[in-house]
């Protein structure tokens, strides 16, 4: 246990100190992420609430609740393509537990999302939206084990991707794709003769198993289920990978 909290602190400090290498000199830092995800999601607001002549209140707190998670998805997983790769001299030259490259695209990314959830915060408040104890906890309990699942996939994506350089461009494509046919910008409603684009888009449900609790007040424990269920099985598939090929990263950097 100590071991791993040990690695996991190794992990934050290496996403940490990327990220003031990053935007060194820079006034806003990391809030230049927010700025941007803030002006495309009210942007977005105002195009499809006027297309769909929906309410710009509900539309400004559903595109934003749905793009800060997507982005969170996206970019761990797009980001874990390469983590391995752009640590090669650290892992050719020493022994490291490969979970610290990893876990540092999470840590990275979770970082950027604490500060995009400020964006939520705003959009919450400007809409008036109602919402108890309860429901925020679950909000935040779904987005844990959200990270957990992402932590498993990370690796998983990762040492595939190590091995076959292909991955990287086939995953960032994927996502393009993805991004249009899961309810982001648009709500599921309008998808009733084929509903079955969202049924079976994993990405779809993590979205609206977390934001529905903030928006609707409600917590489907049937899709919490599915989140639970995903997760241990990442795992289960992450531990025989690491089990089995770990040892052969070096080889393939």
């Amino acid at each position: 246990m100590t071991k791993i909290i040990k690695d996991a602190k190794v992990s934050f400090i290496l996403a940490y100190y990327e990220i003031l290498q990053r935007y060194k000199r820079s006034i806003i830092g990391q809030f230049w992420i927010t700025i941007t995800t803030g002006v495309i999601t009210f942007g977005i607001s105002i195009i499809f609430s006027t297309i769909f002549n929906a309410d710009l209140k509900f539309y400004l707190v559903y595109v934003t609740m749905n793009f800060v998670i997507w982005i969170l998805i996206r970019d761990i997983c797009i980001e874990s393509t390469n983590a391995f790769i752009e640590s090669t001299y650290l892992i050719l030259n020493n022994k490291w537990n490969l979970f610290i490259f990893t876990n540092k695209i999470v840590f990275r990314n979770l970082i950027a999302f604490s500060h995009n959830l400020l964006l939520v915060t705003v959009a919450v408040i400007y809409a008036k939206l109602s919402f108890n104890v309860f429901h925020l906890i679950m909000y935040f309990i779904s987005i844990v084990i959200l990270i957990i699942f992402l932590m498993s996939l990370s690796m998983i994506v990762c040492i595939i991707s190590t091995r076959f350089r292909d991955l990287k461009m086939i995953i960032e494509n994927s996502f393009q794709l993805i991004f249009f046919i899961t309810p982001i910008m648009w709500t599921a409603d309008l998808m009733k003769d084929r509903s079955y684009i969202i049924d079976y888009n994993p990405i779809a449900m993590i979205i609206s198993l977390i934001n529905n609790t903030i928006m609707k007040n409600n917590l489907d424990l049937v899709k919490l289920m599915y989140l639970i269920i995903l997760t241990f099985i990442s795992w289960i598939l992450t531990y025989y990978l690491y089990k089995k090929k770990s040892d052969r990263v070096a080889f393939w950097l």
